[in-house]
């Protein structure tokens, strides 16, 4: 049993009516939010990071919109959003854009399923 605060620092949340996920198949094919939360808490008062799910690499702007939105129901305190950090020098702008949201807290690219050729 927790005796102080509980932070998840590692959680996502998705919804293919919003976004587009390719790897999105089977049982995952729903979305997954808040409501989802509540089921695993056991009665904690959880705060979480919620960290990119991957969604269509050109909307990575949209997803960090749309998770703002949940923070509050879903005790979102950060986004670790996505960039494409493999633009180099031109990922400026999106970082910069990223930026501007109030609960970005950090970026990643995700390399999972990538050739080691591509990264």
């Amino acid at each position: 049993m927790p005796t102080g605060p509980v932070l998840d620092s590692h959680v996502h949340v998705w919804d293919p009516a919003i976004l587009d996920y390719a790897w999105l198949s089977g049982d995952l094919d729903r979305r997954d939010g808040p409501a989802e939360f509540a089921a695993d808490d056991g009665g904690e008062s959880v705060d979480r990071v919620f960290v990119q799910a991957d969604c269509a690499p050109e909307q990575s702007l949209a997803e960090a919109d749309w998770v703002t939105t949940l923070a509050e129901e879903a005790r979102i305190v950060g986004i670790v959003a996505a960039a494409p950090l493999e633009a180099g020098a031109s990922v400026v702008s999106d970082v910069r854009a990223l930026a501007e949201r109030g609960l970005v807290i950090g970026v990643r690219r995700l390399l999972q399923g990538e050739s080691r050729a591509s990264r």
